[in-house]
């Protein structure tokens, strides 16, 4: 009897834990995060959003009116485990001008550099990349009377890649 009991119990007991564990009620997990969650990412063909965990800017200003300004931008994302991602663009604007505005590819004031502007990879320790050749798209740059900038981009290389992200904070001169 008590082991026909004891069969009752752990019959019972399986079916509860199978039912428990039923696919149907298992979150199904939309996006894959790299990082703290937040509103500063970058993303690579609308894969895995690697979020910011670094961003600076290193730049040159015109000293007249036949050069121009020119900056880089870096985007970086590093885990727990030491693999770094990094979206790198260099953009120049006319002498005299804000650096706040809309870069392409193709414009004669304010351009991103195609061969210069890159996605790179360590995974590792292996570098991948960096993927550059970028054929058409758009960065939106505005910096904030307190300093801070706003950035949004969508970027597509020759191999038909795209990279996309949007930032919004203060950003480190190197």
């Amino acid at each position: 009897m008590k082991n026909l009991l004891y069969a009752a119990i752990m019959i019972f007991g399986n079916l509860l834990l199978i039912t428990s564990c039923n696919p149907s009620n298992v979150p199904m997990q939309e996006n894959i995060t790299i990082g703290e969650t937040n509103n500063n990412y970058f993303q690579i063909d609308g894969g895995i959003k690697y979020y910011n965990t670094k961003t600076t800017v290193t730049g040159t200003n015109a000293s007249n009116n036949t050069q121009l300004n020119k900056y880089t931008f870096t985007f970086t994302n590093k885990d727990d485990a030491g693999n770094e991602s990094t979206v790198k663009f260099v953009v120049t604007f006319p002498y005299g001008q804000l650096i706040s505005g809309t870069y392409n590819l193709i414009s004669d004031t304010r351009k991103v550099d195609p061969a210069a502007s890159s996605f790179t990879q360590i995974i590792d320790g292996t570098t991948l990349g960096p993927y550059t050749n970028l054929t058409k798209g758009v960065i939106v740059v505005k910096k904030e009377n307190d300093g801070n900038y706003t950035f949004t981009y969508n970027l597509k290389g020759s191999a038909g890649g795209e990279i996309t992200g949007k930032y919004s904070g203060a950003v480190t001169s190197n």
